[in-house]
């Protein structure tokens, strides 16, 4: 893991956002222990994740909520739960994911793993289910369903949290599965993911060049050049700055069948307004979990050249008639300029 963290440092760009920048200010003792010449520190942090600040930012276990408790209940987001209490709060969010769920997910027995100390949910056959993992199995039934209309069965999710969705998406046979993260983002993903599924389970940075059957861990960045059947984003595109957000539009376009979704809508842009050049919305809707958020679905616009070519054919044409071939070639090709400066920009 401190081989990896210290490739993904040279690879990470840094224009992601001030927001980040606080809360790594709140992970610095984890950076350290990642640049430490002994592992002692770091497997501290591993073992209990909970007592350090490894998950700011991305879930609900971490030092700073673990303090805050009322009875056997933890208050996870006071601004979410209304006026119910935090266990009438996960019961509510629980009955509404698995109504949501197709039938096969219903009648199986999902697991909820618990590998770390101190973690807190609703008590299930199956583990404690926390918030953000109920979320997370709710999020992996909206990437499995997408991917039903795409050929390619590849995912790849940027901002993948603490690696939850990937767990449960992976859990269900999913198994051409990468993420795409920040740095220390990337150590959460491999601290959860390789507490639950074991550590040959997931790639990282540095790792040989192999990695068929495991999550791959990428860091912002680099973004692979390939296709993939369905792009995932969950409560982070519009926290980004908004050059890093329309780089990654940019890219998806390129490289993805199918883009969902899902998004806070209050924050400076929202993810329709960055997409519209690039995407063709499919399916919108309120995000079922959380008041605030959409829930959207959208397939890359395809452009087959800056212009149609039936206008391109009609404007040389009469260009060539009027003025001459040297001023239809210049003036097509200050059209072209044009579309394509506003097809760059929101």
């Amino acid at each position: 893991m401190r081989r990896s963290y210290k490739l993904a440092l040279t690879i990470s760009d840094d224009h992601y956002g001030r927001m980040w920048r606080v809360i790594d200010q709140h992970r610095a003792p984890v950076h350290v222990a990642l640049l430490a010449d002994t592992s002692d520190a770091l497997r501290k942090i591993f073992a209990d994740p909970a007592a350090s600040d490894l998950f700011n930012g991305i879930d609900y276990l971490r030092r700073n909520v673990m303090g805050a408790t009322l009875g056997s209940d933890v208050i996870i987001a006071g601004s979410a739960l209304g006026n119910g209490s935090v266990k009438e709060h996960l019961e509510n969010a629980a009955k509404r994911t698995f109504a949501l769920l197709p039938k096969s997910w219903q009648d199986a027995r999902l697991p909820f793993p618990n590998p770390f100390p101190n973690e807190c949910g609703l008590q299930t056959p199956t583990g404690l289910a926390s918030y953000r993992a109920i979320q997370a199995v709710y999020a992996a039934s909206l990437i499995q369903s997408a991917l039903l209309t795409c050929k390619n069965k590849s995912v790849i999710e940027i901002g993948p949290g603490m690696g939850r969705t990937a767990y449960y998406a992976y859990h269900l046979g999913i198994k051409d599965y990468t993420t795409v993260d920040l740095p220390l983002g990337v150590v959460a993903q491999a601290c959860f993911l390789g507490a639950v599924l074991g550590p040959d389970s997931i790639w990282m940075q540095g790792d040989e060049a192999t990695a068929e059957g495991r999550i791959r861990l990428l860091v912002a960045g680099e973004k692979p050049d390939k296709m993939y059947g369905v792009a995932f984003n969950s409560d982070s595109m519009t926290e980004m700055s908004l050059p890093a957000a329309l780089d990654y539009m940019t890219w998806l376009q390129q490289h993805c069948e199918c883009f969902v979704s899902v998004n806070v809508t209050d924050n400076l842009f929202t993810v329709k307004d960055i997409s519209r050049k690039w995407f063709t919305i499919v399916n919108q809707r309120p995000y079922p979990m959380e008041p605030g958020y959409t829930e959207e679905t959208f397939i890359p616009r395809q452009f087959p050249g800056l212009m149609a070519w039936h206008r391109i054919v009609w404007h040389i044409t009469k260009l060539v008639f009027k003025r001459g071939p040297k001023r239809a070639i210049s003036s097509l090709y200050q059209r072209a300029q044009s579309r394509l400066r506003r097809s760059t920009v929101i």
